[in-house]
């Protein structure tokens, strides 16, 4: 309602009661708008005077007479009236005896005043049928029969008692009178009789009503009351003098103390019966409230006239919003004009209070960007009001001082704070009970309801469908004492969160949810309602018991209709409130609850008629089931990470860049807000989200671990693949999604994907929809996204677009696996031998911290089972961990044209040369990290063309080339992906050149040394032939090829190795070429000379090989009569043991003579290549 209408309703007010008033009668109080004389004063008032001085002339000069008579002649009245002798013995000439000390007082002087106009109305009755009746009557044959009672006495009686009537009546002007000019206050009675604008008639009807509820006394107990309600109603006229259309207009229900439910109008029965509320006759009677009494007159003119008497409230029964229902509204208004009369209509254009003070059913900071939205300004939107959220803050700010004070309340003063709340139960809230403010939250919303079904019984009696069964009396008095019951346990709430923070405890798990998730009063009303839907059988059967349908309870749901209504006094705020459940409303978004369509609807419906259901996880964890989240939803795991961030081993620059951006991401998202960034464009995208890429057991989940435990939150880890698994089986995922991303906001966790290139991979044509509905959800996210691959060339491009930054994660160099080591074995605490070399070990072993730490495992246990209470860790120990996660590392990688090289430098047999050549290699790889990584060597070149390891192995063919590359890819800890040139070669050269560099594209993404062997046939796709390694610079198409794979080789982030198969004067040829120049390493490999030839015979037998012993193998006598490669004596050695294998079991040894044969066959193949390539160019 707007001020104006406020203002002309209070006026018209005004105007009826004045006219009321002056039709009933003169006022009990005298008005001062009264016209004056040029002395100052009125007319009417020196009538009043004068009329107030007659009267206590009367009453003195009657006094004693009037004592007199009922010591004497009417003694019989007198002993009717003993309970009241007292107060005929006060003596009007003593001025002292006069004034009234309290309404107890008054309302016991108004019992003898009306007793005894009862008895002069009964005499009166019974004089008159007595005057119709002859003294004597005489009948023949019988005696005269006389009556027993005379006509003169029944004179003299009912004379008396008219006597006696004005007196009192006299008596009691002069007494009020009396208390005015004493300076004291009128009875309660007198001062609620102005505030109504009663008239001198209504308000000794008022009295009345009041002595025959709170009779003190048996004598008008046993004469006045009557049960017959008709005897009721006429004994009420006779006392009073008011005729029936006088009483007619008292009851009206448009009088104001008809709609406050101060006057109770009863209808049902055979007539009219008038009852006062029992609070009323309370008040004034004078005597004490309880609290749940002192509720019962909220909103109400008692509580004004107590209020004016200096009872404080304790501003709990004060309300926020001035309109909390229509009737509530024009009360208010009620109460203005009372308060302008009394001013002499100072500022009659006052205007209401603010509709968007807070109150439960207001809309109340939607958001922190728009903290006072509300929905009464234009309904479906918000709309922002600093000066109102200011306010609202200061509101909030007072109301929580004026609680933690109230305690501290003067003692002279009736503070109603202390009686409503005990003083026992005025306590912090405690963390381990969450029930226990779920208590006080459920009594505010059963009060809600309550009150909900008291207004739309009244709305349904005004619109003319009320119940057969309902009473036809206002239920506002109800609903206003349950209203002012939700107030005084909704301020209670807030004075015992008041005591938890100033005691520095947790706050209830609500209050943390309503904070993070910045959520509204009426927000939280609507889950506290559902949570005791579930949980109080209190609020269930309130709710069951709202007027629904049928069907409706049988559905054992709630309703959104049900909410509004609940919580909402008005249409108008009812439409407003629809705003929270839309989509894009706070309880969806993070999926707090979920929307069904009505079961009993054939279609969708309106939005009032969806069913509204609580997720469990928030239901659990409100209630304070700590239920974890890998329980309820499936792929997550939410855990307390231990990692210190000292135990990450990461480059300086790297982890300080990663902390920074986590650090500073609070600091962000206040100054998005501060600036208003959301406006310009920003409005989504405003989590962090990190993209960790790197080789598996690189470090990427224990920074994620590291980074957590810095920031002192929890980690959320997300298995996508059940999720997806959910769907396959026709369960909705999405809100599973939402309830991933509201699961991390509740419990101060960071959302982590790992192996994400399995959620994020890129889709095929027309999309996912679980992977878009993921993507919208991270855009919305305002929090910490980590997401960990090996692959992140397999992520979709959208999910690019969201990535804030990347941080690439290396294979760690020597160094930092010889911290990895110190870490892991815990600096010390595990006890090792003395003499173990952890620097060789670590430059030696290509591990990552994952392997490092089962290598530790693997050797911790060897050492556990020599001796299992103490046991010590050797060297021993520490290399066979090494070793067996070295292989376990390589073989981990699948992938086209996959080598797994299983020895190392120590174990290739060739000359010292070339091993030294083969170790350099190595350990350029092993320091290219450290120099190009942490010294920051450039050589004045591009970081793109420092990453490569370049190296070309030439030598004629079976010389061990690729033995020689599968020792450098076990040394530095990668597998090979090994390639021949044929393998490429294509229709065109366009075609070859593309197969070529995707070969280079899935080595980088192995994390594998590339081997690329058959050189020699390289740039056969060019002018139709191979052309001579010895003239690579011959053809200027062919050095353009050439150029194109240097730089493949250049750019590629590993060692890339080239295998050629040329005779020893092309090798010498091919390493002295401007090609080989531009390489890192150039290997020349030839033909093993006897000793080698002997070292590799022998190691071709392993130790289980049944050599002959009877004659020994001589392997010096071999290795010097036959002059073969390293694969020719791999390749006789096999077709010898095959012979061997095939014989007795008696036979079955490898002989000399085995050998021999096998070398010879070797020989004759190798000169038999030899001259058939010669045949060829003769």
């Amino acid at each position: 309602m707007s001020t104006t209408a406020t203002s002309k309703q209070s006026t018209g007010k005004r105007r009826r009661g004045n006219a009321d008033a002056n039709k009933n009668g003169s006022q009990v109080v005298s008005n001062d708008s009264e016209p004056k004389d040029q002395n100052g004063s009125s007319p009417a008032t020196d009538a009043k005077a004068l009329a107030l001085s007659e009267a206590l002339k009367h009453v003195q000069s009657e006094h004693e007479d009037i004592l007199k008579a009922l010591k004497g002649r009417f003694g019989f009245i007198r002993a009717l009236l003993t309970e009241f002798w007292p107060e005929f013995q006060r003596d009007p000439r003593d001025e002292t005896q006069l004034p009234v000390d309290g309404d107890s007082q008054w309302f016991w002087f108004m019992e003898t005043q009306f007793m005894v106009i009862f008895l002069y109305e009964v005499a009166l009755m019974e004089f008159s049928m007595s005057v119709t009746k002859p003294d004597s009557i005489t009948l023949e044959h019988t005696m005269e029969k006389t009556t027993l009672s005379h006509r003169q006495d029944m004179e003299e009686r009912v004379t008396f008692l008219a006597r006696l009537k004005k007196y009192i009546q006299k008596m009691a002007k002069c007494r009020l009178a009396a208390t005015k000019q004493a300076g004291k206050s009128l009875p309660r009675v007198f001062r609620l009789a102005e505030m109504y604008k009663l008239s001198e008639g209504e308000t000794l009807l008022l009295q009345l009503l009041v002595v025959m509820q709170g009779c003190q006394s048996d004598t008008v107990r046993c004469q006045i009351l009557d049960e017959d309600s008709q005897r009721r109603a006429m004994t009420c006229q006779r006392l009073t003098g008011l005729s029936e259309v006088d009483v007619a207009e008292f009851r009206d229900d448009e009088r104001e103390h008809v709609k406050e439910g101060t006057l109770i109008v009863d209808e049902e029965t055979y007539c009219t019966s008038l009852n006062l509320s029992n609070i009323c006759v309370r008040v004034l009677l004078g005597r004490h409230l309880t609290s749940n009494q002192a509720l019962k007159v909220s909103q109400t003119a008692l509580e004004e006239l107590l209020k004016g008497e200096g009872m404080s409230f304790g501003e709990m029964l004060e309300p926020k919003a001035s309109s909390t229902t229509n009737s509530d509204s024009k009360l208010s208004s009620h109460k203005r004009a009372r308060k302008n009369d009394e001013a002499a209509e100072e500022d009659g254009d006052e205007k209401m209070d603010d509709h968007d003070a807070t109150s439960d059913s207001d809309l109340e900071n939607h958001d922190e960007d728009d903290p006072s939205s509300s929905a009464f300004s234009f309904i479906g939107k918000y709309k922002s009001n600093d000066n109102k959220s200011k306010r609202a803050k200061l509101q909030a700010k007072a109301d929580e001082k004026l609680l933690l004070s109230s305690a501290d309340a003067g003692s002279d003063k009736h503070h109603l704070l202390s009686s409503l709340m005990d003083s026992s139960e005025l306590k912090p809230y405690s963390p381990e009970n969450q029930l226990e403010y779920l208590e006080d939250r459920f009594q505010v919303v059963a009060f809600a309801i309550r009150a909900s079904g008291a207004r739309v019984k009244d709305q349904m009696k005004e619109a003319g469908t009320k119940q057969p069964w309902d009473t036809s009396a206002p239920a506002s008095t109800g609903r206003r004492e349950l209203k002012a019951k939700q107030r005084v346990y909704n301020r209670r709430t807030q004075h015992r969160l008041a005591l938890t923070r100033q005691a520095g405890h947790p706050l209830p798990r609500l209050e943390e949810l309503a904070a993070k998730f910045k959520l509204n009063r009426f927000e939280q009303n609507v889950i506290i309602m559902l949570i005791g839907k579930t949980v109080s059988p209190v609020i269930k059967n309130l709710i069951d018991g709202v007027d629904t349908s049928p069907v409706q309870r049988m559905d054992e749901s709630v309703i959104i209709n049900q909410i509004l209504s609940v919580f909402c006094d008005t249409f108008q705020e009812q439409v407003a409130h629809r705003v929270f459940f839309y989509k894009s409303s706070r309880l969806l978004t993070r999926g707090l609850v979920k929307l069904h369509r009505g079961r009993w609807h054939s279609t969708a419906g309106d939005l009032v008629d969806q069913r509204v259901e609580l997720d469990r996880r928030v239901l659990d964890w409100v209630v304070g089931l700590d239920t974890e989240m890998n329980e309820l939803v499936e792929g997550s795991d939410l855990y307390t990470p231990k990692v210190q961030l000292d135990q990450v081993v990461l480059p300086e620059e790297h982890k300080n860049t990663i902390l920074e951006t986590v650090e500073s991401y609070e600091s962000f998202r206040r100054y998005r807000k501060k600036c208003g960034l959301e406006q310009a464009g920003m409005a989504y995208g405003a989590g962090l989200v990190l993209l960790l890429c790197g080789a598996s057991g690189t470090g990427k989940t224990m920074t994620v671990n590291a980074v957590a435990h810095h920031l002192k939150k929890r980690v959320l880890l997300v298995d996508f693949p059940s999720l997806q698994g959910k769907r396959q089986e026709g369960v909705e995922t999405d809100a599973d999604l939402r309830g991933l991303f509201r699961e991390a906001d509740m419990s101060n966790a960071v959302l982590f994907f790992d192996e994400c290139e399995n959620i994020f991979r890129q889709r095929d044509s027309g999309g996912d929809r679980l992977l878009n509905a993921l993507l919208t959800e991270i855009e919305r996210y305002e929090g910490i996204v980590f997401l960990a691959t090996n692959r992140p060339f397999d992520l979709d491009e959208a999910m690019h677009r969201r990535i804030t930054a990347v941080f690439e994660f290396k294979a760690p160099d020597h160094i930092q696996r010889r911290k990895i080591w110190d870490v892991l074995m815990l600096r010390g605490a595990l006890q090792t031998e003395p003499g173990i070399d952890w620097d060789a070990i670590a430059l030696k072993y290509e591990l990552s911290g994952g392997f490092i730490k089962n290598a530790i495992l693997s050797a911790l246990l060897k050492a556990i089972s020599r001796n299992s209470e103490a046991p010590v860790i050797s060297h021993a120990d520490v290399v066979a961990g090494c070793a067996l996660q070295m292989r376990g590392s390589l073989h981990m990688k699948t992938f086209d044209h996959r080598v797994v090289p299983t020895s190392g430098l120590d174990e290739l047999i060739v000359e010292n040369s070339v091993q030294e050549k083969l170790r350099c290699i190595v350990q350029f790889e092993k320091a290219r990290s450290v120099i190009y990584g942490q010294w920051g060597f450039d050589f004045g070149q591009s970081n793109k063309q420092q990453k490569g390891v370049s190296v070309m192995i030439c030598g004629p063919s079976g010389v061990g080339k690729l033995n020689a590359a599968k020792s450098i890819g076990f040394e530095i800890g990668r597998p090979l992906k090994v390639v021949n040139f044929g393998q490429l070669a294509a229709d065109s050269a366009a075609e070859t050149r593309k197969a070529l560099r995707a070969v280079f594209d899935d080595a980088r993404l192995m994390d594998a040394v590339l081997v690329l062997t058959g050189f020699e046939s390289f740039g056969s796709h060019i002018e139709g032939g191979v052309i001579p390694l010895e003239n690579l610079e011959s053809s200027p198409r062919f050095r353009m090829e050439v150029m194109r794979l240097l730089e493949l080789m250049d750019t590629f982030p590993s060692t890339t190795i080239l295998l050629a198969d040329v005779d020893k004067a092309a090798s010498s040829s091919l390493v002295q070429s401007e090609f080989c120049r531009r390489l890192k390493f150039v290997v020349e490999m030839r033909n093993p000379n006897a000793k080698l030839r002997e070292k590799l015979w022998r190691s071709c037998f392993p130790p289980k090989a049944p050599l002959d012993t009877k004659k020994p193998v001589d392997f010096v006598r071999l290795s010097e009569r036959y002059d073969l490669s390293t694969t020719s004596i791999s390749d006789a050695v096999f077709r010898a043991a095959a012979n061997a294998a095939l014989r007795e079991e008696s036979k079955r040894v490898i002989t000399m003579k085995d050998l021999m044969e096998a070398a010879e066959i070797e020989r004759q193949k190798a000169r038999g290549g030899a001259a058939a390539m010669d045949n060829l160019f003769v």
